[in-house]
């Protein structure tokens, strides 16, 4: 995505990794506090006033760049279930099968 926008356009959009996140909890019916959801606001009101600024994109990489922010998102939300979930993983042996 790096080719069709701005390295700050990038990690701009990657700052809502969290919000995504939360997202995707609520989608699959996770318990998530009101006051973290109420914490991601500013980010996304922040990354939309950023977005508006003076950064060049073209659509292809604005779509790329929205799917890397939704895959890292994924992993979070995987890695904490490991971590977490049915399997309780050790984060040594979660960081040997996630590299």
């Amino acid at each position: 995505s790096l080719r069709h926008v701005s390295v700050i356009f990038n990690q701009v959009m990657r700052s809502l990794v969290p919000a995504v996140t939360i997202a995707m909890g609520l989608a699959l019916g996770k318990q998530i506090s009101k006051k973290r959801q109420v914490a991601v606001i500013p980010v996304v009101i922040g990354v939309v006033m950023a977005c508006f600024g003076d950064m060049s994109f073209t659509m292809l990489g604005f779509l790329t760049t929205l799917l890397s922010v939704f895959l890292a998102a994924t992993n979070l939300m995987t890695s904490g279930e490991m971590l977490t979930g049915y399997l309780k993983l050790h984060p040594v042996d979660l960081l040997g099968h996630m590299a």
